[in-house]
């Protein structure tokens, strides 16, 4: 007995050392990312979607020296990623396949910016979470959507505010608000994430100035296409709505707040609720919870807006219900005809939508109320008990 002790002993020592063995470590991460990134282009075999076709026809309104919010309705964004999109298409000498490729690379690349910020604040199996979860893989590789680097520049933002220790106004907090003007240029996922920085300055020049840079540069970037596509920028972008399914809305709100307020409504209101109740949280975990709140209570879900919360469930990891988002995200992703359309024999065809996006947002909340109140829940409930027994 005494010898399978030590035996024991030293074989959790040796597995201690496998596991902090940087050489071991910095292997299993090229593995990791080698992984990742061969899936993102696996999927990609099963074709493309409305994305990518819309893609096409940007980079083709560009090289006609057209406007782009004149031309189509099916770009409701900042300029950013246009001009991305056509730096990609010229490096690929204007071929749609190597586009395609280079397109995949270049988000494969935002990917694991994310993977290395959640592999260094939150841990290593956070950052694998995020980095060879399915759906972050469907949706880069295969829908080719790029929340992603809206969400990266936002981390980038934070991540440069939180560096600075001066409580003045100076050059570092302001090129910190730059990064998240640059963020909603590209994609305007954190719209409302200035309120919340701003809520959490003491200094009320800095609280001004935190919600002023980053819409100023946005706006500002519509300013060169505002001429002849303004019509198509306030349309197409400021006024732009996606499917209104709103299941947040019609499962949870309460029918007495449905007469008086719309799914929108309730959407922005809770933004903003939950700004001002997190405004003592630090900015990382802030924007993670945003883009939590952003997903659960968005009068519109589409597929990409899953992979939106990955790097929050990732932070969140050890949480079960984390895994099982995943699973049956993936699952959807999988035979949903915008996804990769696998035939499955799925007798439910397109209300599989109104079957899965449901029960995602409820494992979202799940996640969320977990996250923040999992403690007191737990003491509220031995509390219960020992006044009942």
């Amino acid at each position: 007995m005494q010898c399978m002790k030590i035996l024991d002993n030293q074989m959790i020592v040796w597995v201690k050392k496998l596991l902090y063995n940087k050489k071991i470590q910095t292997f299993v991460v090229g593995f990791i990312l080698l992984l990742g990134i061969g899936c993102r282009f696996l999927v990609s075999i099963r074709g493309f979607n409305y994305d990518f076709e819309s893609y096409l026809l940007v980079v083709d309104s560009i090289d006609q020296n057209n406007n782009v919010y004149t031309l189509t309705d099916r770009y409701n964004y900042g300029p950013l990623w246009f001009h991305l999109l056509r730096f990609l298409f010229i490096l690929s000498s204007e071929d749609k396949l190597l586009f395609r490729y280079y397109l995949i690379t270049f988000l494969s690349l935002i990917d694991i910016g994310i993977f290395w910020i959640l592999f260094k604040k939150y841990g290593k199996l956070a950052g694998i979470f995020f980095f060879i979860n399915p759906i972050s893989i469907i949706i880069t590789g295969y829908h080719n959507q790029f929340d992603n680097l809206a969400i990266l520049l936002g981390i980038f933002s934070v991540i440069v505010l939180d560096s600075n220790k001066e409580k003045s106004i100076n050059l570092r907090n302001i090129s910190g608000l730059l990064l998240l003007g640059l963020s909603l240029v590209s994609k305007h996922v954190l719209f409302l994430f200035p309120l919340w920085l701003a809520l959490k300055q003491k200094n009320n020049k800095f609280m001004i100035i935190t919600i002023l840079v980053p819409y100023f540069i946005f706006i500002l970037s519509f300013i060169p296409y505002w001429h002849d596509g303004y019509k198509g920028i306030i349309n197409n972008v400021f006024l732009y709505e996606s499917w209104n399914n709103g299941y947040f809305y019609s499962l949870l709100v309460p029918d007495f707040f449905k007469l008086l307020f719309s799914s929108r409504t309730i959407w922005v209101t809770l933004l903003i609720f939950f700004a001002i109740y997190f405004k003592e949280k630090n900015n990382l975990d802030s924007l993670f919870l945003y883009t939590s709140i952003l997903v659960i209570a968005s009068p519109a879900v589409t597929n990409q807006y899953l992979a939106i919360v990955i790097p929050f469930l990732a932070v969140n990891f050890k949480n079960p219900i984390s895994l099982l988002y995943s699973i049956v995200g993936f699952w959807f992703l999988l035979i949903d005809s915008n996804g990769l359309h696998f035939d499955f024999q799925n007798p439910l065809g397109q209300l599989s939508r109104d079957i899965f996006y449901p029960v995602l947002i409820l494992l979202l909340v799940l996640v969320f109320i977990m996250s923040n109140w999992q403690e007191n829940i737990k003491n509220q409930f031995k509390n219960f008990v020992n006044r009942v027994y």
